[in-house]
């Protein structure tokens, strides 16, 4: 059971960063002695140990707890056995059988490669297994469990034997591979629906196929355009030269006056986004296309702190409202005839 109840970097909350949240963060002993008393961490770690306790007792609950909050662990143990027959206690570096609750992860670890463009929902299963002996299925059918592949657990009953180690993806791609006569496909690719254990089989082997050429052949490091300790200006002046091809910017007395602003607050660490004419790369829209050694002139600073992010204005133009990542309208409800969440 894992249940993140909070994260302390609001910048974090988007599902692509959710497992920075879960993991603990690098907090100083004096951050981490801050929040555990902001959050009552103590009470809460006695009261869930009250609680799991009882339901270990009275219930009997096997397996694993960890909760945390805004980075810290408030509570982490195990109850019960790992092996039932022979009496063996879980310890909290137990290995759980997931089941199917992995086809979540493997989904999940498809669409991130697709994400980064180093797979296609559209790629055949050839692309990554050649030898695989059955054709015109996509990994999308795979996703969708719409292949038509037969089910393993069925075809192959033969080779899974009881007593015997559990088959890996290796053996079940071998075992279709070398099937004579091969089990015939239920269906034609993408004809229908059929939930199949044989499809997420091949997914991971996809994945760890894939997983394979970029570790022979890792991408090369990111290049950012600004740091993000970098200060308000230093970030927009590296906009400005890097990507729009200008030489400098300037700071209208209003901007100056929102920058300190933004100082006071402590929110110099906030990406920029700067807000401009789309006609031109200044901030001059009758400067048709690529300008070039201009400087551009910021009008003022605005702080989007819901969304994270500070807006550079650069001249006259209309904004879309920064939105906060999670809405506010997730924690409207009425309690007790009362709205609450409002605030």
């Amino acid at each position: 059971m894992l249940i993140p109840t909070g994260c302390a970097d609001k910048t974090k909350h988007d599902p692509v960063h959710l497992a920075d949240c879960i993991k603990l963060q690098q907090l100083t002993p004096e951050q981490e002695a801050k929040i555990r008393k902001e959050i009552h961490a103590r009470e809460k770690a006695l009261a869930l140990d009250s609680l799991f306790r009882k339901k270990a007792k009275n219930q009997g609950f096997n397996g694993a707890v960890l909760i945390a909050q805004k980075g810290v662990i408030l509570y982490h143990n195990v109850f019960g056995y790992a092996d039932f027959g022979k009496k063996d206690s879980l310890c909290l570096n137990s290995a759980f059988q997931l089941a199917s609750i992995s086809k979540t992860f493997t989904g999940t670890a498809v669409l991130l490669l697709a994400q980064d463009k180093k797979l296609k929902l559209t790629d055949s299963i050839q692309k990554f297994i050649p030898s695989f002996p059955y054709h015109g299925i996509t990994i999308e059918n795979l996703l969708s469990h719409r292949s038509g592949l037969p089910n393993y657990l069925y075809c192959f009953e033969d080779k899974r034997r009881l007593n015997g180690p559990a088959p890996t993806n290796d053996s079940v791609l071998k075992w279709f591979s070398e099937a004579n006569p091969l089990p015939a496909a239920y269906n034609k690719p993408g004809n229908s629906f059929s939930y199949n254990n044989s499809n997420f089989i091949v997914l991971a082997s996809i994945i760890e196929k894939v997983i394979e050429v970029i570790e022979k052949k890792p991408s090369k490091p990111i290049q950012h355009t600004y740091e993000v300790n970098d200060t308000i200006p230093e970030k927009i002046k590296k906009i400005v030269t890097k990507v729009y091809r200008g030489k400098d910017i300037n700071l209208t007395k209003t901007a100056e006056s929102a920058l300190k602003k933004i100082t006071d607050l402590n929110l110099t660490h906030l990406p920029v986004c700067i807000a401009k004419t789309q006609y031109s790369f200044s901030d001059d829209a009758t400067q048709i296309g690529v300008a070039s050694d201009f400087t551009l002139t910021i009008e003022n600073l605005i702080i989007n702190r819901g969304a994270g992010f500070i807006v550079a204005v650069a001249g006259e133009i209309m904004r879309m409202p920064g939105l906060p990542k999670v809405p506010q309208a997730i924690y409207i409800d009425i309690v007790d005839g009362k709205v609450m969440g409002l605030s």
